[in-house]
């Protein structure tokens, strides 16, 4: 099934040609056909947004499907969208389209307007995946499982060795219950700030969850292996946990709550190895 041809605005009031300027390899497309599905919409975003953090070429897109109307209407709803949502980001993936709205969804095969829908859209608008309604820990699985699959992934990891990063990496451990705990999405929003900092101290994120495979960037990782990470750093079940991991195996840090990049890099370099790092760096690059 083919993703149909229209033609929308996002809320930068660009005029965007569907499903061509798609950006990604494989794009998340978020449906709603109704204000109040707004609420719905939020309840995947902050996975999403992890999604496109961890894998290439993915991007999600916000799709508000209206009913034909003419300028004036469409100027005035436009407008207001845009006024409740101050974010660059989310105003650029936001495309609003006004249509046909049964044969958009005749040629999607969408049953009703009663909930949202969630496709996979790839580079050949290919609908390639679905699933329909609010985000729940299982259909995260099933979406990330469907991106992993199609991107030709491995099965996930089912034991981690952390010894294998010894004098290699620092490794900073986030374990939570699920993807959409509030303390994950939050430290995940603030490291997603930083990626050139954390690149620079050669720090890898590990994300732990009790509920659902966790990943380190592209690898998967099983829940098995993950569980087996919090017995071994004494995490207690569903619970949120930070730490920070040297370079020499030794815990650095340990938080219940999120922590502040400022606050986990300004510990790392206090740490003698990356004090020699940050002078090796300074005689290459004087």
């Amino acid at each position: 099934m083919k993703f149909p041809i229209a033609t929308g605005s996002n809320l930068l009031r660009q005029k965007l040609n569907l499903p061509a300027d798609f950006e990604g390899e494989l794009n998340i497309i978020l449906i709603a056909f109704e204000q109040w599905q707004q609420n719905t919409i939020n309840t995947w975003l902050p996975f999403v947004e992890q999604l496109e953090q961890r894998y290439d070429g993915l991007r999600y897109y916000e799709l508000p499907v209206i009913k034909r109307m003419n300028f004036i209407v469409r100027t005035f709803i436009n407008e207001g969208m845009r006024a409740g949502i101050p974010n660059k980001k989310a105003r650029e993936r936001t495309i609003t389209l006004y249509l046909d709205k049964p044969a958009f969804r005749q040629a999607l095969d969408l049953a009703h307007e009663r909930d949202i829908y969630i496709l996979i859209v790839d580079r050949d608008s290919n609908v390639v995946w679905r699933a329909e309604g609010a985000f729940t820990p299982e259909k995260g699985e099933a979406l990330s499982k469907a991106i992993g699959q199609i991107q030709g992934q491995n099965s996930p990891i089912h034991h981690l060795n952390f010894d294998d990063y010894r004098w290699q990496n620092r490794l900073l451990l986030v374990f939570a219950p699920n993807a959409t705990t509030d303390s994950y999405t939050e430290q995940m929003r603030l490291l997603a700030e930083r990626p050139g900092e954390i690149a620079e101290r050669d720090l890898l994120i590990f994300s732990l969850f009790e509920e659902e495979t966790s990943y380190l960037k592209d690898p998967l990782i099983s829940v098995a292996a993950a569980r087996d990470a919090r017995a071994r750093f004494d995490v207690a079940s569903d619970s949120f946990a930070v730490l920070l991991i040297g370079k020499d195996g030794g815990i650095k840090l340990q938080s219940g709550q999120p922590v502040s990049p400022t606050d986990i890099f300004g510990l790392i370099d206090t740490m003698p190895m990356r004090q020699r790092e940050m002078q090796e760096q300074s005689r290459v690059n004087p």
